[in-house]
């Protein structure tokens, strides 16, 4: 009918769109990281500033006033929002806090890649939670999403059964590198439909 027709026009344009703005933004990121080895930071404001023109600015999610934690939590959590994952999202951390920004990329952007791969894949009542916090020298990271996967333990260790479990080894491996520098600890908890990660690391305000 027309109806159909029009609709699966409209759902293929829409997923059009979101495949390009992910391009866009993956792209966008990946010179964000370049620029960080660099310390290039009127290049990362420009970038950024370019980046936030294709973000819908009421969708802010993250208002520490910590420039690196905001800008990463906004941006991969309005991609959340666009994909039609409902967003929860409490911060709350100096905006001083002494944390590499490529650091904090690498925690942030494996462990939400990881939870909306995972969100995506629920029809229903599908959602992500973010919280970020700061107490006694401690940064502590918690993600919650909703899953649908089968989930193997083996002697502590979770698996999951999806095909590019090899790329999902890589990155989480890489947030454990980083933690390790800061002295930090990252742990796996799940129900039947609730996939949770925690991290704590060590870190501090900077010095006035």
């Amino acid at each position: 009918s027309f109806y159909c027709n029009t609709l699966q026009v409209s759902r293929q344009q829409s997923e059009y769109e979101m495949s390009s703005f992910r391009h866009d933004v993956r792209n966008q990121l990946d010179m964000i990281y370049e620029l960080l080895k660099v310390n290039s930071t009127d290049s990362i404001k420009d970038c950024v500033e370019k980046m936030e023109q294709k973000i819908n600015t009421t969708n802010t999610f993250s208002k520490t006033g910590h420039i690196a934690l905001d800008s990463i939590l906004n941006l991969k959590l309005s991609q959340v929002n666009q994909k039609g994952i409902a967003v929860v999202c409490e911060s709350d951390i100096p905006k001083d806090l002494k944390l590499d920004a490529s650091d904090l990329m690498v925690i942030l952007g494996n462990l939400l890649d990881n939870a909306i791969t995972a969100a995506e894949k629920v029809e229903n009542d599908s959602f992500i939670k973010v919280q970020v916090s700061y107490e006694k020298g401690m940064l502590f990271i918690a993600i919650e999403n909703a899953y649908c996967e089968k989930i193997i333990e083996e002697h502590g260790r979770l698996f999951t059964t999806k095909k590019n479990k090899e790329q999902h080894g890589y990155g989480i491996s890489n947030v454990k590198k980083i933690l390790e520098s800061y002295n930090g600890i990252i742990d796996f908890n799940h129900t039947k439909d609730v996939f949770r990660v925690d991290t704590a690391l060590y870190c501090k305000p900077s010095e006035a």
